[in-house]
This record gives structure tokens, C-alpha cells and sequence, in this order.
């Protein structure tokens, strides 16, 4: 799967989703920030 089409899942998947509480953004948030970037894995 390319970055482009991972990107527009990605943003597919937000709009469709119910919106977040506070929490689930923290952990959203903690969890991407711990992963390594997109780019060099994909690369």
C-alpha cells in the first residue's frame, strides 16, 4: 500500500468514525507518537 492511499484510508477511517472523547485522542495520540515514523518503515 502506498503513503498516498495509506493516507486517505487513514483519513477515511476518521470521517467515518464517532467522534473521540478527550482520553481516546491521549491514547491515540501516545500510541502514534511511540511507533516510528510511517516513512521509513514504508520505504
Amino acid at each position: 500500500m502506498t503513503e498516498t492511499k495509506l493516507n486517505l484510508y487513514i483519513t477515511k477511517l476518521i470521517a467515518e468514525a464517532p467522534p473521540l472523547d478527550v482520553n481516546q485522542i491521549g491514547t491515540l495520540t501516545s500510541i502514534f507518537a511511540t511507533q516510528p515514523p510511517l516513512r521509513s518503515t514504508a520505504a
